[in-house]
C-alpha cells in the first residue's frame, strides 16, 4: 500500500478472544514494536491506524493515508498518497479524508496505552 514507504519485518500477530487480547508485533527501522488492541466484537480498533499514520510520517513526510467512507458501517477504501495526489483527488470533488487517527472515526481520543515500543 504504501510502495516501499513503510518497510516493516518480522510481522506477528496474537489473538485470544477468550482472554480477549489481540496485539501486533513488527520490527521498523531496527525498531521491535508491538501493538496491543481492544477487541470490540468484529470493529477494528482505530488505534491500530493512528500508529500506521505516525510510522508514515516519519518514514516518509510526503504520504498520507486517506480514508473514503462507502456509505457507513464497516465498509471504507484506505489508500496511501503523496500529499500533492490528495491535492488532484480533491480538486476532483473526491471526499477522500486524511487519517490522523481515531477522531477520523468519530471516536474522542483515547488515553490507553495501546501502542508502546518493545523494551529489551
Amino acid at each position: 500500500m504504501t510502495q516501499g514507504s513503510l518497510v516493516l519485518s518480522d510481522i506477528q500477530d496474537h489473538f485470544d478472544a477468550e482472554k480477549p487480547e489481540a496485539s501486533l508485533s513488527f520490527t521498523f527501522k531496527g525498531r521491535p514494536m508491538k501493538i496491543n488492541l481492544k477487541l470490540n466484537d468484529d470493529w477494528v480498533d482505530t488505534m491500530l491506524f493512528t500508529r500506521f499514520v505516525e510510522l508514515l510520517k516519519e518514514s516518509d513526510p510526503a504520504k498520507i493515508y486517506l480514508y473514503y467512507d462507502l456509505g457507513g458501517g464497516q465498509d471504507c477504501v484506505l489508500s496511501c498518497v503523496k500529499k500533492t495526489e490528495f491535492d488532484c483527488l480533491k480538486s476532483e470533488g473526491i471526499k477522500f479524508v486524511p487519517l490522523t487517527g481515531p477522531a477520523n472515526f468519530g471516536e474522542a481520543e483515547s488515553p490507553h496505552p495501546a501502542i508502546k515500543p518493545v523494551r529489551p
